[in-house]
């Protein structure tokens, strides 16, 4: 296992924004515990731009990682719980508390090397989850076989899978998908850790990992 996170910074990480495009969402990383954890946090609003909307926070400049011999990302939470890989829940459950917001774990391996260029849109591998409300630390794993290619909010299905030796960064993301009236308003995930991890999913709790989730529809990711 190798720690990416902590330790925390907050020029580590900047906002994106539908404000971009004239939206309203807000979204920001906030460095807590001295570095030892971070939340992220907004205000979702679609409203503004019609039924699009999304918030995100992404990793400064352009990383180097490579995650040869990893098989996915192992990520801890502070008070709340992941819809995938839950041992005690089934397919079915509700999650509680009635938080039923829609994350997404964006990773690029294609940044232009032009600094100003770096907002052009490139393909992003997503992994889309579903937390519940917990008291508890959880622990979750994110397989790097289940991130899927999007280009500007659409599928890819001819892309190339993930390179693992050649990711450059990260965001953390939550958006509207073009309906979802749980997405809007207030939203709060507070990340204790990310690490690589050679830990591979529980083939129990595969449905966990398939949020259900309609296509998104154009330009709102292509800040991403």
């Amino acid at each position: 296992m190798a720690p990416l996170f902590p330790p925390w910074r907050n020029d580590g990480w900047i906002p994106q924004n539908d404000s971009l495009r004239g939206g309203s969402s807000t979204g920001a990383l906030t460095v807590i515990s001295g570095g030892r954890s971070a939340v992220f946090s907004g205000v979702l609003d679609s409203r503004t731009l019609g039924g699009a909307g999304f918030a995100s926070v992404r990793t400064t400049g352009i990383e180097s990682w490579d995650w040869s011999g990893e098989n996915g990302l192992e990520i801890k939470l502070n008070g709340v719980c992941f819809s995938v890989y839950g041992k005690n829940r089934t397919a079915n459950s509700e999650p509680a508390g009635g938080n039923k917001k829609v994350f997404t774990l964006v990773l690029k391996t294609d940044i232009p090397d032009d600094p100003n260029e770096n907002e052009k849109s490139t393909i992003s591998y997503e992994y889309n989850f579903s937390p519940f409300q917990n008291d508890d630390e959880t622990t979750i794993i994110a397989p790097f076989s289940s991130f899927k290619p999007f280009y500007r909010g659409r599928p890819v299905p001819d892309a190339p899978p993930l390179d693992i030796k050649n990711v450059k960064r990260m965001s953390f993301m939550t958006r509207s998908f073009f309906g979802k009236p749980e997405q809007e308003g207030k939203f709060r995930l507070e990340i204790a850790s990310v690490s690589t991890t050679s830990k591979e999913g529980n083939k129990d709790d595969e449905e966990w990992e398939k949020v259900d989730v309609p296509e998104a529809k154009g330009w709102w990711c292509s800040l991403m």
